[in-house]
């Protein structure tokens, strides 16, 4: 999931081309509203972002263009396989709409991105804190299901 930053995509594509690509809703809708701002349109274009079947996820697209043709095509230029859940593949069990996860990872390795070399050693070694910590957590937990 990325915000759709130049480069990425070509790249991505480039070397995991069977790779799923989705863009954040959030920093879709950021982009929408600077040309297509207010409550109605916000509605709509999430309702889109948030449609499970096709049927609905049309019909919002066609608010969309009932309210401006020019929102409409800004929003089909982008395969909605990319932000819409109808359009999702199957094999991928993830819905998720917005990257938070990945803001909250980036954040947590600022502090990383001016060590070249060793970013990757900082960054794994962070990551395997991280998960050690769960892990312990975890199994502190008994239970069928987790809390």
């Amino acid at each position: 999931m990325s915000d759709r930053q130049k480069g990425l995509i070509d790249a991505l594509q480039l070397v995991v081309p069977q790779v799923e690509l989705r863009f954040c809703a959030r920093h879709m809708h950021v982009n929408f509203k600077q040309k297509w701002s207010g409550k109605s349109f916000k509605d709509v274009m999430w309702k889109a972002c948030r449609a499970y079947i096709k049927f609905v996820f049309d019909e919002a697209m066609k608010e969309i263009k009932d309210m401006d043709e020019s929102a409409f095509n800004y929003l089909m230029a982008v395969d909605p396989s990319h932000w819409s859940r109808h359009a999702f593949r199957e094999a991928t069990k993830l819905d998720c709409l917005l990257n938070n996860m990945c803001e909250s990872f980036n954040k947590i390795i600022l502090q990383a991105k001016d060590i070249p070399i060793l970013t990757t050693k900082y960054i794994r070694r962070l990551l395997m804190k991280r998960f050690l910590v769960k892990q312990e957590s975890i199994s502190q937990f008994e239970g069928r299901l987790v809390p």
